[in-house]
């Protein structure tokens, strides 16, 4: 519609305060056995939408640098982003939570996908203004605790 495409040309003069590039980290399964995955996220404005995302995997260990497109929205004190990969059938969901007055240079949630032994899975995700350094990551990730003892729930 017209109106969103006016929109679009008044706000994209002023910068949202999610715009820019984000590092996103999260806990994921890969042969039974969890890793630390890596990608990078780019927050626009968009014009059908409030903030469109586009993402890339910085996962070595993939043979495939995946990429991701999506959306992001912001609900309550969430960050929601919901994205698909470009080369394979997929849907990923992501809820971060925002605390208020939400200029946070760091944000913690989950995410929900298939992890690399193809099954549904949840985990941790951390999405970061800055990288993150291997060591800074791990000391955070021991953090986290999702339910006592377990940081994964898997549907197989």
């Amino acid at each position: 519609p017209l109106w969103k495409l006016l929109r679009f040309f008044f706000r994209r003069y002023s910068r949202h305060h999610l715009e820019g590039s984000w590092y996103g980290y999260y806990m994921i399964l890969e042969n039974g056995k969890p890793m630390i995955g890596k990608e990078i996220l780019q927050i626009s404005k968009g014009v059908f939408h409030d903030l469109v995302v586009r993402g890339e995997s910085l996962n070595p260990r993939t043979s495939i640098q995946q990429k991701y497109r999506g959306i992001a929205c912001e609900e309550r004190n969430f960050l929601i982003i919901q994205m698909r990969p470009t080369g394979h059938d997929e849907s990923i969901f992501i809820r971060l939570k925002r605390p208020i007055p939400g200029n946070d240079e760091v944000m913690y949630g989950l995410w929900s996908a298939i992890d690399f032994d193809t099954n549904n899975a949840v985990g941790p995700m951390i999405l970061s203004k800055d990288r993150l350094e291997d060591s800074e990551l791990r000391e955070i990730m021991e953090k986290i605790t999702v339910l006592p003892e377990i940081r994964f729930m898997r549907v197989t």
